[in-house]
């Protein structure tokens, strides 16, 4: 019989799902058919009831908001995609992050920033967005790979460069030139894909899932740094040790605030989610009940803790048990 089977193999999954410490959710798209039939969805943020999508192979973001109806329309009045934007050409768009006020366009605005260090303010009310430029490196960019806000400075990650640079947001303007993070270590980021900051601490994820943790000196500024991190992994037959031992392919880590502080780290092999503590100790991980349809490439949290990806065309959200 076909559904005893069935049903054999979902108390089988459900046994080492309870093992394995696993959460399955159900997801739902968030767009019928997907943003457009040719996207590549490969950011997002969750900012309130609107979600922000980047997609890299046409080099523009999506907005959608969430209905009354609990579903998601999409904004076809954003307007925010690479091209000429005033003075500047937006070139390749490599992450986005929002940005409240007080910023060069004078209120709350989707910030992209290119390949070149070009910054893309994008407006909700459907007006021509703003572009500005960032002071560079003096050894110019490398390969910048994310951007992050936290406590009024812009963190740009450039693991070709070996650097996480900062711009202080001067009178709401990232005028200023470039400040390197970190000061007395210099650490080859060239496997490193993503970063984070979580409460002025910075975690900087690996090819093969290693991190590394710094801390900064209020005072000082100087950064002290665990290259090789461990977590704490209470699994049954799973060491602790530098890294999760049924991780594949690591390819991000988004931190989401109090009052349940985490991390979450995307893997593409499992598809799913490792959720962490700021200590790296295992708390559960997230999969979907049914496979997605593409591999999994950017997370976001909601505010009320809903979990959304990216993955192929399309986004998916789903809420928490």
């Amino acid at each position: 019989g076909r559904p005893e089977a069935a049903a054999l193999r979902a108390e089988a999954q459900a046994a080492v799902d309870a093992v394995d410490n696993v959460q399955r959710l159900t997801f739902e798209q968030m767009v019928p058919g997907g943003f457009s039939p040719d996207a590549q969805i490969t950011g997002l943020v969750v900012n309130g009831s609107e979600v922000y999508a980047l997609d890299s192979a046409q080099q523009r973001v999506y907005r959608a908001l969430l209905t009354e109806a609990d579903h998601y329309s999409v904004d076809r009045g954003f307007e925010c995609k690479a091209g000429l934007v005033g003075l500047y050409n937006i070139t390749q768009i490599v992450d986005i992050a929002w940005l409240n006020t007080p910023n060069i366009v004078g209120k709350p605005a989707l910030l992209a920033m290119d390949a070149d260090g070009d910054l893309m303010y994008c407006k909700p009310d459907g007006s021509l967005p703003e572009a500005s430029q960032l002071i560079p490196p003096d050894a110019g960019w490398k390969s910048p790979k994310a951007i992050e806000l936290y406590a009024d400075r812009l963190y740009v990650f450039d693991p070709g460069g070996n650097e996480i640079w900062s711009y202080d947001r001067v009178g709401g303007v990232f005028s200023e030139r470039p400040k390197n993070y970190f000061t007395t270590q210099v650490f080859d980021l060239s496997s490193a894909v993503s970063f984070t900051i979580a409460q002025g601490e910075v975690y900087i994820l690996r090819a093969d899932g290693r991190l590394t943790y710094c801390t900064r000196d209020p005072n000082t500024l100087a950064t002290n740094c665990v290259e090789n991190a461990l977590y704490s992994d209470s699994r049954p037959g799973r060491p602790s040790g530098d890294r999760l031992e049924d991780m594949v392919a690591p390819v991000a880590l988004f931190y989401d605030p109090p009052p349940e502080p985490s991390l979450y780290l995307l893997d593409q092999g499992l598809n799913g989610i490792y959720q962490l503590s700021l200590k790296l100790v295992l708390q559960r991980q997230q999969r979907p009940d049914a496979p997605l349809p593409d591999a999994i490439t950017a997370i976001a949290i909601g505010s009320n803790k809903d979990i959304f990806v990216a993955a192929g065309n399309n986004v998916f959200w789903a809420r928490r048990p």
